[in-house]
């Protein structure tokens, strides 16, 4: 969820945390807070979020704290579907190729 509830709520229970794509840092640091608050491994949170629309704003979500991406192959609530074709798998096969010694 994108909202501090949802934040604090995956800091203090969750294992991980899938805010939306536009989701400040402030978010995300608030989930890592409430875990430590909790006395859990605030690292041990795995954050998800969509792909960005750029690429090359991988690096830059690594380095928020950002664990995973997720490629909709599907349209999600504001998510376009980024998988049309076989062609467009292949394309992203080459993003996660390039990044993925991140």
């Amino acid at each position: 969820g994108d909202t501090d509830y949802a934040a604090r709520r995956a800091g203090r229970l969750g294992d991980g945390y899938f805010p939306a794509r536009d989701t400040p840092q402030e978010r995300i640091d608030l989930a890592r807070r409430t875990a430590e608050q909790c006395g859990r491994d605030p690292d041990a949170l795995e954050i998800t979020m969509p792909m960005p629309e750029d690429p090359d704003d991988i690096p830059n979500m690594k380095a928020r704290g950002v664990d995973r991406l997720v490629v909709p192959v599907t349209a999600m609530a504001g998510m376009p579907t980024l998988i049309d074709s076989p062609e467009d798998a292949l394309r992203f096969g080459e993003i996660i190729a390039k990044y993925a010694d991140l």
